[in-house]
């Protein structure tokens, strides 16, 4: 598709048509739905709000007739008079005096005094509850005597409840027992929420009004026991909102207080709504909100309390909220209705755009293809097409004559060109071989003129490096001169030293044989000092024992004999020590001596070998002086060629660098002639594509 629009203007113009066609559209399409959605929306919200008021302002009416109604009966002769007789029957039975009852006497409904009294009552009270009960749901009327205990003395419908006490029986833990003790401590109304009434078997709520005697005393509390059902038909018919329209009543806890549009009385105090908006009415907020509702569908929801607790007159310690809502399907379907709409009414403008735009398009689009044919035609080399003429005096009339001339023109410059392509090939052809033929001669002359540029740079190399050569081995015969100098000097010096160590060697003999001598008189005297010591110890003996034949005259001598004879073998011990340690001294002398007779003859053998290295040498330091000479001659002759090699190797590096010029002229002027050449070929070409 896009290459379609691409390749055809037909295509192209429509689409351009409905571009800007269908902005426009869209953009007044958009605001208008944007804005009835809006209004839509806004009128929904509205409908379901003001459903919901009305549902609030029916269940406050309802509460507010319920009280009328009573604080009518609460103050009529008939209740007073009833009231009045059913405390003279306690107080005549010894019950209650005054409002006091006997905590030990309950009432025996079954008596024939207690039948005759309740016979005695005004019959209004039945009447009352049957004119009410299908159109408000009153289902009964009871009259509770007493400040103390509260005894239920009449009702209508005689439920089980009747002669029981509200304060001290089974009843004290229901709602009638808590609606009684707050009207006996307010003396105001009260109202009490919804709960289960055993003694009814059902789910009713209590109303009461205190009655009082003419000394203003209280005398009890006149209760009305409703059912939700009313409350329940009134929510039914405030919730006429559309097909899932509905509208319900929550207590504090959350749990159903009316029935629901599909259930009017089902689930009252057993179904738990856990929606955003009941946690909301909870806690006393007022909101329209699209949420998820019981049933998991999107739902367009409207709750707010019903301020039961905030009127001082019911006397209610509780409140309600009620919750108004619908799907959000049927809530915003006319939404969906518009935006239909506002579709088809688009697609049926763009549809009349389209049509309207291929007309248009094809008495243009029609021309022009002619012409683009025959342009195609001339494009590819065929000049002998004719333009076809259009009578039309606008536009495209005047491209087409545009189109005639500018080929009847193209064909006479054809004509031309194409001869002069022609003649200009032919002359390229010849000056191209030509130059084809200079650039290869001079290509061979780059090459030779290459190698011998090579060949003198070697040459230059290895000149160099004679040189070099020469230099070094120059130098190195200056220094071997030197060197054998010094050696010789150094040979006399070595040879004047051995002298002087053979002398030191023959004195250091003659100073060993001494000291061999010496050793031996000293082991001469140490024999003498060990006969010494012999005969000393041999003495201390001796005179010991003369000692201990002098008994205790000789112990002073016989101490004196000990002591020498100690002391002659420490004498002893030390000879040994000093013998042994000549022993050890002769050894090492003997062995000097050894050593000293070999040092003499390597010292000799020294001084013979340094006098032959020293004639050797004073012959090497000849030829070294020899071969320094020729040195020095052939560094020169080498300094000689080198500068002979580098000026041979200037001249070829210049006829290198002019033949390479010369290539490079002529490969250019190749390059020219074989694209000269190459041009005429292509004009050639191009000029006989053309068909004149």
């Amino acid at each position: 598709m896009p290459t379609f629009f691409r390749k055809s203007l037909m295509a192209k113009l429509v689409g351009y048509f409905l571009l800007v066609a269908l902005v426009p559209i869209g953009i007044v399409g958009y605001l208008s739905f944007s804005k009835g959605t809006a209004a839509l929306r806004e009128a929904t919200v509205a409908s379901l709000t003001a459903s919901r008021d009305r549902a609030r302002d029916d269940v406050n009416d309802y509460f507010t007739e319920m009280l009328g109604d009573m604080n009518y009966l609460g103050t009529s002769s008939a209740v007073q008079s009833s009231f009045k007789t059913l405390a003279d029957y306690l107080t005549y039975a010894s019950f209650l005096d005054y409002g006091k009852a006997h905590p030990d006497a309950p009432v025996d409904i079954n008596s024939t005094e207690f039948k005759k009294t309740l016979a005695e009552l005004d019959p209004m009270f039945v009447r009352f509850v049957e004119n009410f009960e299908a159109g408000r749901g009153y289902q009964d009327l009871l009259l509770v005597v007493g400040k103390e205990e509260g005894l239920i003395l009449y009702s209508v419908k005689k439920l089980p409840d009747l002669g029981a006490s509200v304060a001290s029986s089974g009843l004290k833990s229901t709602k009638l027992s808590e609606l009684w003790a707050k009207v006996v401590k307010t003396e105001k109304p009260a109202l009490v929420d919804f709960s289960q009434y055993e003694p009814a078997g059902s789910i009713g709520g209590f109303m009461g009004v205190p009655v009082f005697r003419d000394d203003k005393k209280l005398y009890g509390v006149l209760v009305l026991r409703f059912s939700p059902a009313q409350i329940g038909r009134s929510m039914a018919r405030m919730s006429q909102i559309g097909r899932t329209g509905d509208a319900f009543l929550i207590g504090q806890d959350q749990l159903l207080r009316s029935g629901t549009r599909t259930r009017p009385t089902a689930r009252i105090l057993a179904f738990k709504i856990e929606t955003p908006g009941a946690k909301d009415v909870v806690a006393g907020k007022a909101d329209v909100q699209e949420i998820v509702g019981m049933r998991g569908v999107p739902t367009l929801s409207a709750w707010t309390p019903l301020g039961l607790a905030a009127r001082d007159n019911l006397g209610a310690d509780f409140d309600w909220g009620i919750i108004a809502q619908m799907d959000s399907s049927e809530a915003f379907g006319s939404v969906r209705a518009i935006g239909l709409w506002i579709m088809m009414v688009a697609v049926l403008i763009a549809s009349v755009v389209a049509v309207s735009a291929f007309l248009l398009a094809r008495t243009i689009a029609r021309p022009m293809a002619a012409i683009a044919e025959q342009a195609s035609h001339i494009s590819e080399g065929d000049l002998t097409v004719e333009i076809p003429e259009l009578k039309r005096a606008d536009e495209l009339g005047d491209l087409a004559r545009a189109f005639r001339l500018m080929a009847g023109n193209l064909r006479y410059q054809i004509k031309q060109v194409l001869e002069g392509v022609s003649v200009l090939s032919s002359s390229a052809a010849e000056i191209s071989t030509t130059v084809a033929e200079v650039a290869a001669s001079t290509s061979q002359t780059s090459s030779a003129v290459t190698e011998t540029s090579a060949t003198v740079e070697q040459l230059k190399q290895a000149a160099r490096m004679s040189g070099d050569k020469a230099k070094k081995v120059a130098a190195g015969s200056i220094q071997a001169v030197k060197i054998s100098e010094s050696g010789k000097k150094a040979t006399d010096d070595t040879i004047e030293r051995m002298g002087l160590i053979r002398d030191q060697m023959e004195s250091i003999g003659e100073t060993v044989v001494k000291l061999s001598d010496h050793s031996r008189a000293i082991e001469e005297i140490i024999t003498t000092v060990k006969d010494l010591a012999d005969q000393s110890n041999l003495l201390a003996v001796n005179a010991s024992i003369e000692a201990a034949r002098a008994g205790d005259y000789g112990k002073g001598f016989a101490v004196v004999a000990q002591e020498i004879k100690a002391l002659a073998d420490q004498s002893k011990q030390a000879t040994d020590q000093v013998r042994a340690i000549l022993e050890e001294t002769h050894k090492w002398v003997s062995a000097v001596v050894m050593a000293t007779e070999q040092g003499t003859k390597a010292v000799e053998a020294g001084v013979d070998q340094s006098a032959a290295a020293g004639r050797s040498i004073d012959e090497l330091a000849k030829r070294v002086a020899d071969s320094a000479q020729a040195a020095e001659v052939i560094d020169t002759s080498a300094e000689q060629q080198s500068a002979g090699v580098h000026q041979v190797s200037d001249a070829m590096s210049n006829i290198e660098s002019a033949v390479k010029q010369n290539l490079d002229g002529a490969l250019q002027l190749e390059n020219a002639a074989r694209r000269l050449e190459d041009l005429g070929s292509m004009l050639k070409q191009l000029v006989e594509r053309y068909k004149v």
